[in-house]
């Protein structure tokens, strides 16, 4: 009885860890399934992130050259384009034409890599000669940048099998990202070797930005944007090296980046060059010929029109005089920010920058009566320069237009949250870009006017900055304590409001077109007004209560503000 007993306790031993070690493995199973499903959501929702940004600079890049093409040619339509200037419009509109061809091109080679549909051509040639041919027409850019551009090989002559189309687009898109992300002064190396004599090398090095450590292994993967704030999103589309590792792939080579923030990138691109590495299908049996490099060629060109050329303040050569506003164009695409300058440079003083962080120095430094400013951009975009301009008191004031790519009523609400005044999409029209900043000037005018005669705060809540209401408030308040003292003065004025003297009166002359002591004497006359309004007090009392001592400038001044004396002021408010 005891062994049966024993026995039976075993068999439900076993039974109990059989049960606990079968839920146990039930459940690492179903923790596995989790991870690996939670894992592939993750992956999945970073691919559809990375392919909305995709989008979102594809958007951009066929958006800001379509302006290009679409404002002049209405232009043009209208018949408002003088003669002289149809070469230079015709010129903008070929070159962004051009510039949409070779992006959609790209665009359709990236799918036929993908898709396994483009094909490898190979024959014999100088594998030195044709890359240094390549090299050279990046030369011109690299003198225009101030860059040290150099070639190195080890080997004369590299006789070599290889495809030259897909050789150049490598090299071409290598260059055009060293170019693009290394700083004027610096330097970019080309260079050439032979390895085991069955391979060659080929070696792009910069000196430039370079590319964070965490983000290496990302910069092969579609779609792929650098999070670096230094770089615009604009400043290309994600295919980039996505495409250079298909075109290696296809020419059986291998492809690797190596690179170190704020020290530079080097990418090498190995490629086999005997005859039998490749399938007699992609073998062309031709003499060596030379080539034209039409896709560098034209590429270069559209790089140095909107790349290379920008970063000079420059200031509109039409003369106008101090009292016609100045607009701040802040626009990281040269040829539309200089498209701009043109047509609006003849109503208004013109200043510019190509980014967000020249755009905020230069705002600070001239208060414009109006910037334009585009959304994406290097170092600082629109939004984070619009917010900083709103939330500091000495630009708060500072009607901002932002010009965007990037539609929808998401995209719109986030940039009007900033504080800007206006939001345009892109591609716009030109007329309605002067019709909005003269309605934005006008509307100002007509609160400078109501201010001028009543500034009460009726009038100043209009203000749509919060920031600006509080200013004026706090500045008619300090006016006001300080209204029976004839001494008071602008430097005691500048201090009990926490300003420097030039920043109070750039700021009241933006606000309210008056200076710092015109301010003083407006808020004194309007009070003025309010007591001869009352009718307690005589008008010499008066002159006194507001700060006057000489009674024939206290009239002096009321006759010009509101087109009487205080006597005949006084009868049209009795009858």
């Amino acid at each position: 009885l005891t062994t049966l007993s024993i026995f039976l306790f075993l068999i439900l031993l076993v039974t109990v860890i059989y049960i606990f070690v079968k839920i146990r493995l039930n459940q690492i199973q179903l923790k596995n399934k989790l991870n690996i499903r939670n894992a592939v959501h993750k992956k999945s929702e970073e691919m559809n992130q990375m392919k909305l940004q995709f989008f979102t600079n594809i958007s951009h890049e066929l958006r800001t050259p379509l302006t290009l093409i679409v404002g002049p040619l209405e232009q043009i339509m209208e018949g408002s384009v003088n003669l002289k200037d149809l070469p230079k419009l015709n010129s903008i509109m070929y070159k962004n034409s051009i510039r949409l061809l070779k992006l959609i091109n790209q665009l359709l080679d990236f799918r036929k890599a993908e898709s396994g549909n483009l094909s490898l051509m190979v024959q014999n040639d100088d594998l030195v000669y044709f890359v240094r041919d390549v090299f050279t027409v990046f030369k011109e850019i690299a003198l225009e940048k101030e860059i040290e551009f150099l070639f190195l090989s080890s080997e004369k002559q590299i006789k070599a099998w290889f495809d030259n189309d897909k050789i150049e687009k490598i090299l071409y898109n290598l260059l055009s990202n060293a170019f693009k992300f290394t700083p004027k002064g610096k330097s970019i190396k080309v260079s050439v070797e032979i390895k085991n004599k069955d391979y060659a090398i080929i070696k792009v090095i910069d000196y430039g930005i370079g590319i964070p450590e965490e983000e290496l292994n990302s910069v092969f993967e579609r779609f792929y944007q650098t999070r670096n704030k230094n770089i615009s999103a604009q400043e290309g589309s994600g295919l980039g090296l996505a495409y250079i590792k298909h075109l290696v792939k296809i020419h059986n080579g291998e492809i690797n980046i190596k690179s170190k923030l704020h020290e530079g990138t080097t990418c090498t691109v190995t490629i086999p060059i005997s005859k039998t590495a490749y399938l007699k299908s992609s073998i062309i049996e031709l003499q060596p010929q030379k080539y034209n490099f039409n896709y560098s060629t034209t590429g270069v060109n559209v790089l140095k029109e909107s790349q290379l050329l920008r970063g000079k303040l420059v200031e509109n050569i039409t003369e106008h005089s101090t009292e016609t506003p100045l607009i701040l164009i802040v626009e990281d695409n040269r040829e539309l920010r200089d498209y701009m300058v043109d047509f609006l440079s003849n109503d208004f003083r013109v200043l510019t920058a190509n980014n967000g962080k020249e755009g905020l120095d230069l705002a600070i430094k001239n208060i414009p009566n109006i910037i334009i400013c585009d959304l994406m951009m290097p170092i600082m975009d629109g939004i984070e320069m619009c917010k900083t301009l709103k939330t500091d008191v000495n630009t708060s004031h500072i009607p901002v237009i932002i010009l965007t790519a990037k539609s929808g009523i998401e995209n719109e609400k986030e940039g009007l949250e900033t504080g800007a005044d206006e939001y345009l999409l892109k591609p716009f029209d030109v007329d309605l870009l002067k019709l909005r900043l003269n309605n934005i000037l006008r509307t100002k005018q007509q609160w400078i006017h109501k201010f001028k005669t009543n500034s009460g705060s009726k009038h100043w809540k209009e203000l749509s900055n919060k920031l600006d209401q509080k200013f004026i408030e706090k500045s008619i308040a300090i006016v006001k304590k300080n209204l029976d003292n004839p001494t008071f003065s602008v430097e005691q004025f500048a201090l009990d409001i926490g300003m420097s003297r030039s920043s109070l009166f750039l700021k009241l002359k933006s606000i309210t077109g008056q200076s710092s002591s015109k301010f003083i004497r407006t808020i004194r006359i309007n009070n003025a007004a309010k007591l001869i309004n009352s009718e307690k007090y005589s008008i010499s009392d008066i002159i006194y209560m507001v700060g006057f001592s000489d009674p024939k400038y206290f009239r002096t001044c009321f006759k010009k503000q509101f087109g009487m004396r205080p006597s005949e002021y006084l009868k049209i408010k009795k009858t």
